[in-house]
C-alpha cells in the first residue's frame, strides 16, 4: 500500500512538473511571439512614415521613442506612441535630418575631390577626412538615443551624441557592429527588412541606455541639455 501511495505521488509530482514546464514553454514562445509581432508593426509604421523622405527622421525619432517606452515599461503601444514621439520631435529631428544630410554630402564630395588631387597633398586631405567621417559615424550611432531620452536643442542632442561616443568606446563600437550587421543580414536576406529597423533600434538602444547610466553615475559630468539631462517627459 505504501508503495503504491508513492508510486502514485511521484506520477502526480512528474505530471504536475511537465504540466509546469508547458505552461513556461507556452508562456515564453507566447512572449516572444508578441514581442516578434510588435516589432513588425511598428517597422511597418516606420517604413510607412518614411516614404514622404523628409519625414525620415522624425519617422526613425519616433521609433526610437517607441522601444524606448518599451524597455523602461512606460507604454506598451504602438501607433499612439509612435505618433506622440513624431510629434514631440518633429523639429529637433527635421533639423538635425537636414544637417547631417548636408555633412553627408560634404564628406563624399570632398572624398571624390580629393582623388584627384596630387599626391602629396592626396594623403593628409584623406587621412584628415577619413577622421572627420569616423567622428561623423561615431556620432551618428547616438543620435536618436539621445534626441527620445534627454531634453533640447537639435545643436545639443549632435554635441551630446558626439561626447557619448567618445566616452563610451565600447558600446559605440557594439552599436555599429550591430548597425553593419542589420546592413548585412538585410543585403542577403531582404525579407528581414520586415523587421530590420525596429529590430535594430531595439538592440542600439539597450545598448545606448546603458551608456546614458554609466555616464550619469559619474560625480561631476552631466549631459549639456535643458533641465540639467532631465529624462524626457512621455
Amino acid at each position: 500500500m505504501r508503495n503504491s501511495k508513492q508510486c502514485t505521488d511521484a506520477i502526480a509530482l512528474t505530471r504536475s512538473l511537465e504540466q509546469h514546464s508547458v505552461d513556461i514553454l507556452n508562456s515564453k514562445i507566447y512572449r516572444i511571439g508578441e514581442v516578434l509581432v510588435n516589432l513588425i508593426l511598428l517597422n511597418l509604421l516606420w517604413l510607412i512614415a518614411c516614404l514622404p523622405v523628409i519625414t525620415a527622421f522624425p519617422a526613425t525619432a519616433a521609433m526610437f521613442g517607441v522601444v524606448r517606452d518599451w524597455i523602461k515599461d512606460t507604454d506598451s503601444g504602438i501607433v499612439m506612441p509612435f505618433v506622440r514621439h513624431l510629434k514631440a520631435n518633429l523639429a529637433r529631428s527635421l533639423w538635425i535630418g537636414f544637417v547631417w544630410l548636408a555633412v553627408g554630402c560634404v564628406l563624399l564630395i570632398d572624398f571624390v575631390v580629393i582623388g584627384g588631387t596630387e599626391a602629396w597633398l592626396k594623403v593628409p586631405a584623406f587621412m584628415l577626412l577619413t577622421l572627420v567621417a569616423l567622428c561623423f559615424i561615431l556620432t551618428s550611432m547616438y543620435l536618436f538615443p539621445v534626441m527620445v531620452n534627454y531634453e533640447g536643442r537639435w545643436r545639443n542632442v549632435i554635441k551630446n551624441s558626439f561626447l557619448i561616443a567618445i566616452a563610451q568606446p565600447g558600446t559605440t563600437i557594439l552599436c555599429i557592429v550591430v548597425v553593419a550587421l542589420a546592413l548585412v543580414v538585410v543585403y542577403y536576406v531582404p525579407a528581414v527588412v520586415l523587421v530590420a529597423g525596429s529590430g535594430t533600434a531595439y538592440l542600439q538602444y539597450l545598448l545606448c541606455r546603458r551608456a546614458f547610466d554609466r555616464i550619469e553615475a559619474l560625480k561631476g559630468i552631466k549631459l549639456e541639455t535643458t533641465q540639467e539631462s532631465r529624462p524626457k517627459p512621455l
